[in-house]
Parts: structure tokens; C-alpha cells; sequence
């Protein structure tokens, strides 16, 4: 229960936190962008 196991826990820890960053910007993108579709067609339906 040294130093090794200290690292061996914030290296899990941030990848963990790291996965969920990446896994909630990805959802935040792909809403954006699914909106900004929606707009789009919208705008040219309207035109």
C-alpha cells in the first residue's frame, strides 16, 4: 500500500473522469448539432 497504489488509483480515477468528460461533450456536440439540422432544414423549408 505504497506510492504504486496511490498512482495506480488517480490513474483510474482520472481515466474514469476523463471517459465521462469526453462521453458529456460528445452528447453536448451531438445535440448541437442535431439542432442546428433542425434549424437549417427548417429555414430553407420556410424560404
Amino acid at each position: 500500500m505504497g506510492e504504486d497504489y496511490t498512482r495506480r488509483i488517480v490513474k483510474e480515477l482520472t481515466k474514469i473522469a476523463l471517459t465521462d468528460l469526453w462521453r458529456e461533450y460528445n452528447s453536448i456536440e451531438r445535440d448541437f448539432w442535431e439542432k442546428h439540422e433542425e434549424a437549417i432544414a427548417e429555414y430553407f423549408q420556410h424560404s
